[in-house]
């Protein structure tokens, strides 16, 4: 089942296990640009038989990153970091797409970006950010339109647009900052125009068969809303969804102190919630979180409760995660650590050690 291949628009994906958006802080970015080192993170688990890549979040705007060592896809010096990016993931035959981020509210770099007046905690520390004017959002849309040139540019396949984990994009799905009464708010319709304004963008400028994925939370704020987000972003030629949590639910990205799913399901809530979305969506379906073992990839893919399943954490560990289970080798599982340890110094991670002996 993991190796069944899928033809997406001329695209062909080998393997039903992909590799999620893990953002790397270890590997010595700066202003953006991407290092041979990062470059030849990516290249391990394209050799390790992974189906495809969705690389970890570049920033659109140099006022928008979440961290200071963030890769960026705002400028051309960036660019030819990128290219080789590509070719190392192309070289193995497998599609790579570009994750399309802005930190909103969060960002550490400029003045926070909201839809609304903000103040509140996310993940633990306060934030506030005024509200946005007009000629802000579309200058905001702007950049990730450029910033998908830029990608097709580079050789990608496609982006994906991040808008999950109460970033930027996600703050104007969201009812819970997004008071806006123009024509970038009242209803939900209003609330998904940015969004639809950078896919029509997208398409209109890279074309046709440039893949777009949609990484979309499924409680935004519940999950038929969000279902209904994810029908109107397919119907504008959204390929993938990619789903994660909204907003309100950002504060509980680990699995220890996220909410329970019901019903006595087997896993988290927000594979739960990607089980839910396949059945309201037509597009294909990635989930997402928590997967460390071979059984439950396998598990997901064999009970049709997803199309593909991303690896982050595992894949960190073992880039050859999927090549080993073919091959019947043993796998470095994750010790599924409270704080993951690439967040900081990779050299860290007991699992890393591990695999490098």
């Amino acid at each position: 089942m993991y190796q069944k291949q899928t033809v997406i628009k001329g695209k062909t994906i080998a393997s039903a296990f992909i590799m999620a958006p893990m953002v790397t802080f270890g590997y010595g970015v700066k202003d953006g640009i991407i290092t041979d080192e990062l470059i030849s993170h990516y290249e391990a688990r394209a050799r390790g038989g992974i189906g495809m890549i969705i690389a970890e979040a570049a920033c659109v705007a140099e006022d928008g990153r979440l961290s200071e060592y963030q890769t960026g896809i705002w400028n051309e010096d960036q660019m030819e970091g990128h290219r080789m990016l590509v070719s190392a993931a192309h070289k193995f035959k497998v599609p790579i797409l570009s994750q399309l981020h802005h930190a909103g509210i969060r960002t550490v770099s400029g003045r926070p970006a909201s839809p609304s007046a903000f103040h509140g905690t996310l993940r633990g520390r306060e934030y506030t950010a005024d509200e946005m004017s007009e000629d802000e959002i579309l200058l905001r849309e702007q950049q990730f339109i450029e910033a998908a040139v830029r990608a097709r540019a580079a050789g990608y396949d496609g982006v994906e647009l991040h808008c999950a984990h109460s970033y930027f994009l996600n703050a104007f799905l969201s009812p819970t900052v997004n008071h806006r009464t123009d024509r970038f708010g009242g209803n939900i319709e209003g609330r998904m125009r940015v969004v639809l304004d950078i896919m029509e963008g997208i398409r209109h400028s890279c074309g046709e068969n440039f893949l777009i994925s949609v990484r979309l939370g499924f409680d935004e704020p519940d999950l038929e809303s969000s279902a209904f987000m994810a029908g109107t972003f397919e119907k504008a030629g959204m390929d993938f969804l990619h789903v994660s949590t909204g907003f309100g639910s950002t504060g509980f990205m680990d699995e220890r102190t996220m909410e329970n799913p019901p019903d006595e399901f087997p896993f988290n809530i927000r594979i739960w919630g990607a089980m839910q979305m396949k059945q309201r969506v037509s597009c294909p379906v990635i989930a997402v979180g928590g997967i460390r073992q071979v059984q439950q990839g396998m598990f997901l893919l064999e009970q049709e409760c997803a199309d593909f399943v991303a690896l982050g954490r595992a894949l960190l560990c073992d880039p050859e995660w999927v090549i080993k289970i073919k091959q019947g080798r043993e796998i470095v599982s994750c010790r599924n650590c409270r704080k993951c340890l690439w967040s900081t110094d990779y050299h860290k991670c007991p699992g890393w050690r591990e695999y490098h002996g």
